[in-house]
């Protein structure tokens, strides 16, 4: 891959696939695009197979049928970055050496299939919360698009869930603030005592059998479950998910702990 060809979306004619020599083309690709490669040629003269691979060669496509032309996406990518295409001459039963293939490629917009997002955690954690203090960490969604959508389009948030997992001796000193697009909202405020920990504990904007953790009998650390948050998630409803995001945790106790992980998911609006 270290001698691929550079190329951009377009059309490559009478280019040769060698037996024993897989030709590469390196081409860069944004957040939130797709790629599409087409090989045109005449399995009679020699079988092409066809490859999309990531910046360290792993498989993220393929194409390797026994009849003429191969063919791959739209595919979304996972990241921005480089992609390789590669193209092999797997069966050389041509009347010649080699055998002679044409390349279609494009980059387009990618187009979401799925209605629902998760984003986290964060590379900032784990974080130390300290005594007698707060931590902030940061989440920065980008790249979600709508069902039938593509990036850029509007991602206007249907439900919402944080999930958060913390550890701490005493978890009523803490309180959870979420920082959205539309302000701060208390997940959290003291609650629990002298109990440790929360570990795997949802809030949501909604749900029928679930309350505040004050207003949810019999709920104590460390809180594995699922409770609506102090501040009401509904108001982030319409709001869009692509923003910073982010979870501070005050501290108004003697012992330092940790946020270990926390992330968001949910569902869009369609278009």
């Amino acid at each position: 891959m270290t001698t691929a060809s550079p190329i951009i979306p377009g059309a490559y004619t009478n280019l040769v696939a060698c037996a024993d020599d897989a030709d590469y083309y390196v081409v860069t690709v944004n957040d939130g695009e797709a790629i599409t490669v087409d090989i045109f040629f005449d399995d009679g003269e020699g079988d092409i197979d066809l490859w999309l691979l990531d910046s360290s060669g792993g498989t993220i496509a393929d194409s390797e049928s026994v009849d003429d032309d191969e063919s791959i996406g739209p595919e979304a990518v996972p990241a921005a970055g480089t992609y390789y295409v590669k193209v092999l001459l797997y069966a050389d039963d041509g009347s010649s050496p080699g055998n002679t293939y044409d390349l279609a490629l494009s980059v387009d917009l990618a187009v979401s299939t799925d209605d629902t997002f998760a984003q986290g955690p964060p590379l900032d954690v784990p974080a130390t919360i300290p005594a007698m203090g707060s931590v902030n960490s940061f989440l920065l969604i980008t790249g979600e698009a709508p069902l039938g959508g593509v990036v850029g389009d509007p991602t206007e948030i249907q439900n919402i869930a944080v999930t958060v997992n913390i550890t701490h001796p005493s978890v009523g000193d803490l309180t959870l603030t979420l920082s959205t697009p539309s302000g701060p909202l208390v997940l959290s405020e003291q609650n629990g005592g002298a109990g440790a920990n929360f570990t795997d504990t949802v809030f949501l904007d909604e749900y029928a059998t679930s309350a505040t953790i004050p207003s949810t009998p019999g709920a104590a650390p460390p809180y594995t479950d699922l409770y609506l948050a102090e501040d009401s998630l509904v108001v982030l409803r319409g709001v869009d998910i692509n923003g910073p995001w982010g979870l501070t945790v005050t501290n108004a106790g003697s012992s330092p702990g940790t946020i270990d992980s926390w992330l968001i998911n949910g569902a869009l609006e369609s278009p």
